[in-house]
């Protein structure tokens, strides 16, 4: 291995272990992760989460899990009552639950000749804007292709 090689690799580790470190240290911002729907199961959707949640700790506190998907779906029951129902309300409402100003959203959907599309997004929802934004398409419908492909879209460094 030359000596640039090693440079490189080098900054990736301290990159990568500092970012974690920060985030176990409570200084990266907390986002809150919306509950997946996609085509796959229960199980399959409780990995990819884990998956993408994982992805994003480099970057963010991700809240995520059984309890937050429970009071997200309060929240979106409770403002689906009203005449006017708002989903910028309804993210706002949620954020201020949890304390933080970022929501992330994952969504799979069915893409052309049977693979699917992908698409990541952190949305700061107290200041109305796109945080970051990935997307991809997998041309297979496979589970681990698209959990594969998912959680490399939490790895694109942000611009």
């Amino acid at each position: 291995m030359n000596i640039f090689r090693a440079v490189i690799l080098f900054m990736m580790l301290f990159l990568t272990g500092h970012g974690a470190w920060a985030a176990e240290q409570g200084k990266a911002p907390k986002a809150v992760f919306m509950p997946l729907a996609t085509p796959f199961s229960e199980e399959e959707n409780g990995k990819l989460a884990v998956g993408i949640a994982e992805g994003l700790s480099l970057r963010y506190q991700v809240l995520h899990g059984g309890e937050v998907d429970g009071v997200i779906k309060r929240i979106f029951d409770e403002e689906n009552k009203g005449l006017n129902c708002d989903l910028d309300v309804c993210y706002q409402k949620i954020a201020r639950h949890f304390g933080v100003e970022n929501i992330v959203a994952f969504v799979v959907t069915p893409g052309k000749n049977s693979g699917m599309s992908l698409s990541l997004s952190v949305l700061n929802v107290m200041e109305n804007k796109v945080v970051l934004k990935r997307q991809a398409v997998c041309k297979s419908a496979r589970f681990d292709n698209v959990l594969k492909a998912g959680i490399g879209l939490t790895t694109i460094p942000e611009p």
